[in-house]
């Protein structure tokens, strides 16, 4: 028997349809939210990886906060465990990290954090990275003042294909997303890659 709690709330993927490209502020308080999640997923006994960020299983609800629904993909994590890569190719083309479609490695928190850039990507463009054309783009195409922004490297850095360019944990996204909030991220030259 499945038993599912109703959430008041828009699906955010409709908010955006609906409201269009979300307000920085909004875009970094809602991105630090989901880091809390994930640092807790992340950090149970056994982590667990979620592995289907996107802004449809996020429910925005009148209080401003973001809830996560649909675990259904979500998987703990084997640790200590040979794995070439996952078994079973899952999560949301646009969304999802290229190691959930086999061949490069398995699922790990970085697999989220890759997932949360994407979406991330989406709040703050207004345009879905599944949309034509496909992809994570650099943010000033669709906006010339993101141009060398903050959230323009924190997305790159989020949505790399090495899962070692990416940032490591959910604590460290949520501090790059706290500094850019902050304005104390710091000028681009020292940004790196």
């Amino acid at each position: 028997q499945l038993v599912m709690d109703y959430i008041e709330g828009e699906s955010l993927d409709k908010v955006i349809v609906n409201r269009g490209p979300q307000p920085m502020d909004t875009v970094l308080n809602w991105g630090m939210q989901i880091c809390e999640v994930l640092d807790y997923l992340h950090n149970q006994p056994t982590p667990i990886v979620y592995r289907d960020m996107k802004p449809a299983n996020l429910i925005l609800q009148p209080d401003g906060q973001l809830m996560m629904i649909d675990f259904g993909t979500a998987r703990t994590q084997k640790l200590g465990v040979a794995m070439a890569a996952d078994t079973t190719c899952l999560g949301t083309a646009g969304f999802a990290a290229p190691e959930q479609y086999g061949g490069f490695g398995q699922s790990t928190p970085r697999t989220d954090i890759f997932c949360l850039g994407a979406t991330l990507y989406n709040m703050i463009t207004g345009h879905s990275p599944c949309d034509k054309p496909k992809g994570i783009l650099p943010l000033e195409q669709w906006d010339p003042a993101l141009k060398d922004t903050p959230i323009s490297y924190i997305i790159h850095k989020c949505t790399r294909n090495d899962p070692a360019a990416r940032y490591q944990t959910a604590r460290e996204l949520y501090d790059a997303l706290k500094k850019a909030r902050l304005g104390t991220f710091g000028p681009p030259s020292t940004w790196g890659d």
